[in-house]
């Protein structure tokens, strides 16, 4: 008489290979939208086509005065890969970004978190635009 032991918690059939391992959450399927969208945006903004671009890019924002609470708000971001023959920023606007269902915020820490390089000498940026 063979005797075999099984753990109780463990599954009798395994998980297919094509379903993911853990079920994901409404909150990751919402975040990587938002980073699908946004990098979309980039992508058509500056004619790039691999996340490890994203590392190339210069960009500063630009700010204005909100007519109803008189505080600043970013206006625009100027996006620019950094290389020899390319000198010129591209612009894409808070309301774009806004259009596109994403906040002003997530779209800058998007850009941080694939370590875009700010501009900080704004004089230079703005004389070669």
């Amino acid at each position: 008489m063979a005797l075999s032991v099984r753990k109780k918690n463990s599954p009798i059939f395994s998980i297919p290979s094509y379903l993911p391992a853990k079920k994901s959450k409404i909150n990751d399927k919402v975040d990587k939208l938002i980073q699908e969208t946004i990098q979309e945006k980039i992508f058509n903004l500056l004619n790039i086509n691999r996340k490890t671009y994203i590392k190339l890019v210069e960009y500063f924002s630009t700010y204005t005065l909100c007519k109803i609470s008189k505080e600043k708000t970013v206006a625009s971001f100027n996006l620019r890969i950094k290389s020899k023959y390319n000198n010129y920023f591209k612009k894409i606007t808070a309301q774009e970004i806004k259009f596109s269902g994403v906040t002003v915020l997530e779209f800058d820490d998007f850009l941080k978190q694939y370590n875009a390089s700010y501009i900080k000498d704004i004089n230079s940026a703005l004389s070669k635009i």
